[in-house]
């Protein structure tokens, strides 16, 4: 009398075990995939956050080179530092001897905005120079808030995010910015996810000598 076959199923255990493979593999690929977009956001916020400081620093350079003052003064600064940032003091046209054509750019640090405004250095000249179009404007909203009249320490954390060190002849000074994309959070809340960035620059003024 022949045997009859049996056929071999699948067990209750096989079935677990496949499970719980498949499982493992979804949250290993899930794993990688977070980590990738995490780590993707945090490099698009640091660029964000670069191209800010970058382009704020190189708008001060460009008029603090220009910088000229008050050539008619004989005590003439360029350069001054306010409560909450500096101001320069440039004359577009290159007249000397007309300062009605002056105008004065003011660098502030207001929360976590970091501003530039523009304004007539003589308003009450007959003809005053006029502020170029957009010259009022936000360079950034992610400054760190607090402004110090002081060099931006190196080996340190920054407790500011705005730092203005100008040499006793008003004529280079010393920028340091601080920015974070959640400028808000405590001052140890950096990572990935909101990350911090600082950077500075030496700038000189052209300043001419009075007349």
């Amino acid at each position: 009398m022949p045997k009859s076959s049996k056929g071999k199923g699948v067990t209750l255990i096989e079935l677990l075990i496949a499970i719980i493979l498949i499982f493992v593999v979804i949250m290993g690929l899930s794993s990688i995939d977070i980590f990738s977009r995490t780590h993707l956001i945090g490099s698009s916020r640091r660029s964000l956050l670069q191209n800010e400081l970058s382009h704020s620093l190189e708008h001060m350079s460009k008029n603090v080179v220009q910088a000229s003052g008050n050539q008619l003064s004989s005590v003439n600064q360029p350069i001054q530092v306010l409560t909450n940032g500096f101001s320069v003091r440039v004359d577009p046209l290159q007249t000397p001897q007309d300062l009605g054509d002056d105008l004065v750019y003011s660098y502030t640090l207001s929360g976590n905005r970091l501003s530039v405004a523009c304004a007539q250095a003589d308003p009450a000249h007959a003809a005053p120079a006029a502020c170029p179009t957009g010259a009022n404007t936000a360079l950034s909203n992610h400054i760190n808030p607090g402004f110090s009249n002081s060099v931006m320490p190196e080996n340190a954390l920054p407790t500011s995010g705005f730092y203005v060190n100008l040499t006793a002849n008003g004529t280079t000074v010393e920028v340091g910015l601080v920015a974070k994309f959640r400028p808000s959070a405590s001052s140890a809340d950096i990572s990935t996810d909101n990350p911090q960035i600082q950077m500075k620059n030496q700038m000189q003024s052209r300043n001419v000598s009075s007349r």
